[in-house]
């Protein structure tokens, strides 16, 4: 399914396009958040760079390396660090690097690093849950709170020509940790939000699987009038 805007419907982070498949990496981003600091001994900034070229070489062109978030939560996710490896890999040629921004002081971050067009290219990668009681688990704070604070980020990202993509977690439904109970947020609701962060200015937007939900239910017609 073809449209002007680029829909990315993902369990995982693959995307189809036509004939087209995208496949976006997402081992150090992912596994770097979880490294406690006791471990960063075998997780340094120079290994982390070794892996994303082997990467590269293995031919995957869409890479998530950094999220710029508190390295209280996430130690590797340090400043230093991020400073030391993006300097190393450089502007990866024909690479698209992705870099996560949960907030304004991550967006600072971001731009403190010259990860944008001024200096490294990488994209600047948003999300929130769709799901409203997991997105104040992971972000601390409501939806609608985490979009409105987005607005203020993509607006100047726009006049910075930084190219942004978004990712709605638990797009398909979520399973409270607690309750054991599981919330799905209705089709209708999704497809408001993938018109919102379009007319925000992502590039493209996923739609994650958090726990697997989708195999589990009806296919719902997710995206289809942003499509139209």
């Amino acid at each position: 399914m073809q449209s002007r805007r680029n829909l990315k419907t993902a369990v995982s982070s693959v995307h189809q396009d036509g004939d087209q498949v995208t496949i976006t990496d997402v081992t150090l981003r992912e596994f770097g958040q979880n490294v406690p600091a006791t471990h960063l001994h075998l997780f340094t900034p120079e290994i982390r760079g070794d892996i994303a070229l082997a990467l590269t070489a293995l031919g995957f062109s869409n890479l998530e390396i950094f999220s710029c978030i508190h390295p209280r939560i996430a130690p590797a996710m340090h400043a230093k660090a991020l400073e030391e490896i993006a300097a190393t890999l450089g502007e990866l040629e024909g690479v698209n690097v992705i870099t996560l921004v949960p907030n304004l002081a991550g967006y600072r971050t971001f731009l403190r690093l010259c990860l944008g067009p001024d200096g490294y290219h990488h994209s600047l990668g948003i999300f929130f849950s769709g799901v409203e009681v997991h997105n104040r688990i992971n972000l601390g704070r409501s939806i609608e709170e985490t979009l409105s604070e987005y607005r203020t980020i993509l607006e100047d990202a726009a006049l910075r020509e930084i190219r942004v993509v978004a990712y709605i977690s638990a797009a398909f439904g979520y399973r409270e940790p607690e309750k054991g109970s599981i919330i799905r947020t209705e089709p209708a609701e999704i497809n408001r939000h993938i018109d919102r962060l379009f007319d925000l200015g992502a590039r493209t937007v996923t739609l994650s699987d958090l726990q697997g939900w989708q195999n589990r239910m009806k296919p719902k017609p997710y995206g289809r009038r942003s499509l139209n």
